[in-house]
């Protein structure tokens, strides 16, 4: 989307954006500058903040003003400040956008003892919602992934069993989905909508840190339409993917055909093949461009997908299988009531925040 060609209708409205430093987060925050929006640009460290309020007001229009705030969402504390810092400042905002987000290599823990990514990708949001939902007047809007995990093991949620960076952030992905829809079940009589997204997959450092680049650019990706289309006024507790509003899906895996394993590439594989690595084996010598991890229908090592047909001609597209071969609908455990009433006791327990 280009910024000139955005109207001024943001004009008169405030946005939070957390994790608006960089990737999806910055490259809303602008869209929403540029349409005249007063942004709050967060993030952790003060010299990325700085640097990205001054990308933000170079694409501002309109009368929009762009403020900021440094916290750091590995502390519960630090959340809650965030939440003071902005009841001090602003009266009301209309859009939350509950962006920030890790993917760790390896497990850490947060300065409050939990696994980190999900002390920043579930935990921040719901303590930050919980400070602020008596001031957002239209929207929040939580992000998802296409990473987003199938079920809930509710013994296991700080990965004390078997921690696998995938898993970790696959898991809060579902999280996430789970809280908003638990979240517009229980503020249904607030004036706004809870809403949550997969915008895409898009090469964040976070998606080059744990698949390599077989995204979409960052200005592909899209929060704005959520965060602001006059077509959503009114809808709320759905999960959307890009503009699309999708349901429940059943988990299946992709048909043994799809994983028989070749080579990479077409000329030494052939079309509608697949090469795994590792392990190096003589069946997986020649691969290159893995997706540097699992998927998640697929366990352990990295996988390169061959699309059927004639390639031999044009580049591979590495997000060809994300495309046909995850099933980008809400998981079905979203749905489950029992089990996020379970996690919403249990989040306020390990938070000790109630709304």
């Amino acid at each position: 989307m280009a910024l000139s060609s955005l109207s001024l209708a943001q004009e008169g409205k405030v946005f939070l954006v957390t994790g608006s430093t960089d990737g999806i987060g910055l490259h809303t925050a602008k869209l929403l500058a540029a349409g005249g929006g007063s942004v709050i640009v967060h993030g952790r460290n003060e010299l990325r903040v700085r640097d990205a309020v001054a990308e933000v007001e170079r694409v501002a229009r309109g009368n929009g003003k762009v403020a900021s705030y440094t916290r750091d969402f590995s502390s519960l504390q630090e959340v809650k400040r965030l939440g003071d810092d902005v009841k001090r400042d602003f009266a009301t905002i209309d859009v939350l956008v509950n962006n920030a987000g890790v993917y760790k290599e390896g497990k850490e823990l947060s300065q409050d003892g939990f696994e980190m990514t999900y002390a920043v990708n579930v935990l921040a949001p719901f303590v930050l919602t919980s400070a602020l939902h008596n001031i957002v007047t239209s929207r929040v809007v939580n992000t998802a992934s296409i990473s987003a995990g199938h079920s809930v093991d509710l013994d296991n949620l700080n990965q004390e069993k078997g921690f696998s960076s995938h898993n970790a952030y696959s898991l809060s992905k579902l999280l996430d989905i789970i809280l908003t829809f638990e979240l517009a079940e229980r503020l249904k009589e607030k004036p706004f909508t809870v809403n949550t997204l997969d915008p895409g997959t898009v090469n964040t450092k976070m998606l080059l840190a744990g698949w390599g680049p077989i995204g979409i650019p960052v200005e592909s990706a899209d929060e704005f339409y959520v965060s602001t289309s006059p077509d959503l006024e009114g809808v709320s507790g759905e999960y959307f993917v890009g503009k699309r509003r999708t349901r429940c899906r059943v988990s299946r895996a992709p048909s043994p055909a799809r994983l028989a394993f070749g080579r990479w590439p077409p000329s030494r594989g052939g079309p509608g093949t697949v090469c795994r690595q590792p392990p190096p084996s003589p069946e997986s010598e020649g691969c290159s461009n893995p997706l540097q991890g699992s998927l998640p229908f697929a366990g352990g090592g990295g996988w390169v997908f061959t699309p059927p047909g004639d390639h031999s001609a044009e580049p591979f597209d590495p997000t060809w299988l994300w495309r046909r071969l995850v099933d980008r609908r809400a998981p079905a455990a979203a749905y489950d009531r029992g089990l996020r009433e379970t996690l919403w006791r249990l989040w306020e327990q390990q938070t000790g925040v109630r709304f």
